[in-house]
């Protein structure tokens, strides 16, 4: 058969949203292979991609037209749902490991309060963190904890304020029992639940501008 560029522009124009959807559909189906072969050949050819960007960048912007395309698209793809953005595949990660640490440690919820929001959770060196104790924090120490590197024998879960209150009380011994904190949930929580669906891939979380309850001393 004679290839005809004529009939082959006039069957993908007709058969747009069927392409679209076979191609969606492969991808979810094959993405994690799709993916290490990216990066295994990005690997190999790293030199060349990276002088092909550089020349094809170059090109963008000796163009005004394609550069302020160019520009408008990295301004949405920055200001969009944030399921793109570095930080919001951040957040993503950090969200999930957090709660995987949390799960290890016993659930998400304060053992003095019994706190159930994920953004006050923290994870708590029982008598503090002795000086020769590895000292990471954030993504790296929840990294840590789940692959064996750092025990979770000596570690529990508070809220911030009574994580602040088990450090008065141990360094004024004197205070301990002075203070008690109790939790009133206003509906407005970010659970567990609620952290399972905003880390999920593609969605945009607005957890972060909910207000925050109150807990009272």
């Amino acid at each position: 058969m004679t290839y005809d560029p004529d009939y082959q522009r006039a069957y993908r124009e007709s058969h747009r949203e069927e392409r679209k959807a076979y191609r969606a559909r492969y991808f979810q189906e094959n993405k994690t292979t799709i993916y290490a072969a990216t990066r295994e050949r990005n690997r190999k050819n790293r030199s060349r991609v990276n002088a092909t960007n550089r020349r094809r960048y170059r090109e963008i912007k000796a163009d005004p037209d394609r550069w302020q395309l160019f520009k408008e698209r990295q301004r949405r793809w920055r200001l969009g749902p944030g399921a793109n953005t570095n930080s919001g595949i951040r957040r993503r990660k950090r969200i999930r490991l957090k709660l995987a640490v949390l799960t290890r440690l016993g659930g998400p919820r304060c053992v003095r309060c019994g706190c159930t929001d994920i953004r006050l959770l923290d994870v708590n060196h029982i008598g503090g963190v002795n000086a020769n104790e590895d000292r990471r924090h954030g993504t790296r120490f929840y990294e840590a904890i789940l692959s064996g590197v750092v025990s979770s024998a000596g570690l529990n879960v508070l809220c911030r304020p009574c994580n602040i209150l088990d450090y008065v009380e141990r360094k004024w011994p004197e205070l301990a029992g002075t203070y008690a904190l109790s939790w009133t949930p206003n509906g407005r929580e970010f659970t567990a639940e609620t952290a399972k669906v905003v880390s999920a891939p593609r969605v945009s979380p607005d957890w972060a501008r909910w207000p925050i309850p109150r807990a009272k001393l």
